[in-house]
């Protein structure tokens, strides 16, 4: 697959944003050297550092002025402040990406202020093994094209679907909490086992694979 050859910046680098950028590094869709991320946590950079090869600092200001394509990766609470820092920053043709859960695209739009491109997308947890459910949607000053792009882009993480983004909230209740859910059945699963005389290690296997298995089925 042609590497994306856009610069991508990333502002928060917790278990949503490091998943990302794990997944566009190591499924080879960009390089290291493209992209560029800041976090408040020094270690968390680090570790990126040594373990991806990308570039890091502690700037977000600078993160919204060199990149082509903007991952939004801070938690919802302080997405308003990081937002206003970064105002005015991100190019007229810089491609704003946020999974911040419960931010519509408008609230974006106008903190940035001008007619930026947004695209809000809400995946799962299973981002960090590179399966997760994402749902997107689209700005009103987003192109077609930016849209294409930001798919590819968060595909490298699993599936992704767009959507209207009146819908957001129901992807949010299905697949943005749907594994916590699933966790619970495995587990119960597992527990009925144990109870059954299996070993907690064996039974965790079976609920597991019977479970990975269902869900094939349902694919097909």
């Amino acid at each position: 697959m042609q590497k994306v050859k856009q610069t991508i910046g990333c502002i928060g680098t917790g278990n949503m944003g490091g998943a990302f950028l794990a997944g566009l590094v190591e499924s080879g869709t960009v390089s290291a050297t493209q992209v560029l991320a800041s976090d408040r946590d020094r270690d968390k950079l680090r570790e990126l550092e040594k373990r991806l090869g990308i570039r890091t600092t502690r700037d977000n200001r600078r993160v919204a002025e060199e990149a082509d394509v903007l991952l939004l990766a801070v938690k919802p609470q302080i997405l308003d402040r990081v937002l206003a820092e970064i105002r005015g920053r991100p190019g007229e043709d810089t491609l704003v990406i946020s999974i911040a859960a419960g931010f519509p695209t408008s609230l974006i739009e106008n903190l940035l202020g001008g007619k930026p491109a947004v695209v809000r997308a809400m995946p799962n947890i299973a981002a960090q093994v590179r399966k997760a459910a994402t749902a997107i949607c689209a700005g009103r000053w987003t192109s077609r094209s930016q849209v294409k792009l930001a798919r590819r882009l968060l595909e490298s993480c699993g599936l992704v679907v767009e959507i209207e983004e009146e819908l957001m909230d129901a992807v949010t209740g299905l697949s943005g909490t749907g594994p916590m859910y699933v966790f619970i059945i495995i587990e119960a699963l597992a527990d009925a086992g144990v109870r059954m005389g299996l070993s907690r290690p064996v039974a965790t296997q079976l609920a597991t694979q019977t479970v990975l298995g269902a869900a094939h089925m349902v694919q097909q």
